[in-house]
């Protein structure tokens, strides 16, 4: 009667006639599979002479390219395990079989064909997919052609891989994505792999599932089973981590980020067993890079010194990278312009060698890369420092002068060029091949700097500030300070005058 229903509901579903036969066992099933080329077996598990499972233990070997789908009357996991074991790529459960069952079949019947024909699915494609769906403002669960129900949870975990068994070779990740895609629809779920590198894969899967098991039940779940299936193809245990379960798109955003951040961490800290990153607030940076900034004012020797140890520091409590680089590039950004103004003051020029390493830290591929940069830093300015450096033309000195005397008037260009007897255009070319910025970028850091100076020593409000300094509004004045020193005044204020 089964059969016979399932005959009528395969006509229904476009199958034709002549291309549909049946079995009465699985012995008359493996004679069928041998004389006729089939594609695709649906059968019972309860059979006389050879049940369902010894039918897909033999055609498994016999048979390997023909496809498997099993009809049971008990929806029980160990089930799903053993067919699983013999690549079997659904199961329908018998007393609520319908049309769309077995539309939903053929559909996956045709997907394992094409990831058969293609070597599996493309571990790029589906990375790609994640990444436009972070860096857009969608606020959907849809995923490139993942397409997640509205208004339901999506859950999402870490498969992580020991280095021994890192999926290195193409053709071992896409075995991999699509052992875990049978598994989704073998569980009658919406769900998909990715492989973010070697040894960290990434689970999305629908919260609502078709076992009807609250979302970490079901998480043990799905970690014990997939473990089993992957075991034939890895050596060591897999580790399941960072599960959550993402009510919203934002909450599944925001955890995918912060995914991507270990994955990112356990490459620049060469730490493939990295499960977790620590954070590193705007106020920790903001005080970390005014610190360093205000050693400089004092020796400018000293502060790659606190630099470096700084740095450590952080790379020691395994601080997500993406904030790492973001501290290098607003400190870096500082320091270079303070190192450039104390070069001015002492008659020399900044070596081109220290300005390509500050540069350089901003690129930097790991935490050791980093640190050696900063130590080579350390280096370059105490060689600097131990000889005289070359002298700047004597009308540059003179404008650096009139600049530091006057930078609370409202000093043009043209002023400065009548005050060395330059035209003001040849004068502009010579400050920025012989400085390194522009005349209004260093009078805006001359100005910045004593504004500091009064931030740390007064009691003066920050339009006053702005007045005495020789910027013609606060706005402005915030403006240029927030891109000088990294913060706006006020917060520099208080993190300075911090006991």
């Amino acid at each position: 009667m089964i059969r016979s229903w399932l005959t009528i509901m395969l006509r229904q579903a476009g199958v034709p006639q002549e291309n549909l036969f049946e079995a009465e066992n699985g012995k008359d099933a493996l004679d069928v599979c041998a004389a006729r080329g089939i594609d695709l077996v649906v059968t019972d598990l309860e059979m006389p002479a050879l049940d369902g499972l010894q039918l897909l233990s033999q055609l498994n070997e016999r048979f390997p390219a023909v496809k498997t789908a099993v009809l049971t009357s008990y929806p029980d996991y160990e089930y799903v395990r053993t067919a699983l074991r013999f690549n079997a790529i659904d199961y329908i459960v018998k007393p609520l079989m319908t049309l769309e069952d077995i539309l939903s079949l053929l559909d996956r019947y045709r997907c394992e064909e094409y990831a058969s024909a293609s070597g599996g699915p493309d571990p790029q494609t589906g990375l790609r997919q994640l990444k436009e769906y972070l860096s857009s403002g969608s606020l959907t669960f849809q995923i490139g052609d993942l397409d997640f129900p509205e208004g339901q949870p999506v859950c999402c975990c870490c498969v992580q891989l020991q280095a021994s068994d890192a999926l290195r070779e193409e053709s071992g990740t896409r075995r991999f994505l699509s052992i875990c895609q049978e598994y989704f629809r073998a569980e009658k779920i919406l769900g998909r792999a990715y492989i973010l590198s070697p040894v960290l894969a990434l689970l999305l899967y629908h919260g609502e599932n078709a076992k009807a098991l609250h979302p970490s039940q079901y998480y043990e779940r799905l970690s014990m089973l997939l473990d089993h299936s992957l075991s034939q193809h890895v050596q060591s245990p897999l580790k399941f981590h960072s599960f959550r379960v993402c009510g919203s798109p934002p909450v599944l955003k925001k955890q995918l980020s912060r995914i991507f951040s270990v994955c990112e961490a356990q490459t620049y800290y060469h730490d493939p067993s990295l499960t977790d990153v620590s954070a590193l607030n705007e106020a920790q940076m903001e005080t970390a890079c005014l610190k360093i900034q205000n050693l400089l004012l004092n020796s400018a020797e000293e502060a790659p010194f606190s630099y470096s140890q700084w740095l450590q520091e952080l790379h020691k409590q395994r601080t997500d990278p993406e904030q790492v680089k973001k501290a290098l590039r607003q400190i870096n950004a500082s320091l270079l312009a303070t190192l450039r103004i104390h070069a001015f003051h002492v008659g020399s020029e900044l070596p081109q060698a220290v300005e390509q390493s500050l540069e350089s830290l901003e690129h930097v591929r790991d935490f050791q890369g980093a640190e050696a940069l900063t130590a080579s830093l350390e280096k370059q300015l105490g060689r600097a420092a131990a000889h005289e450096q070359q002298k700047l033309p004597s009308a540059i000195q003179a404008c650096i002068e009139y600049i530091e005397r006057n930078y609370a008037a409202p000093i043009q260009l043209d002023d400065i060029a009548k005050h060395v007897h330059l035209n003001s255009a040849y004068l502009s070319f010579l400050f920025k091949k012989h400085t390194g910025i522009s005349f209004i970028r260093f009078l805006e850091y001359v100005r910045i700097r004593q504004a500091k100076r009064l931030l740390q020593t007064t009691s003066l409000s920050i339009t006053e500030i702005a007045e005495a300094v020789g910027f013609s509004g606060q706005n402005y004045f915030s403006k240029v300070f927030r891109r000088v020193v990294g913060c706006n005044p006020s917060g520099y204020r208080s993190r300075v005058l911090q006991p």
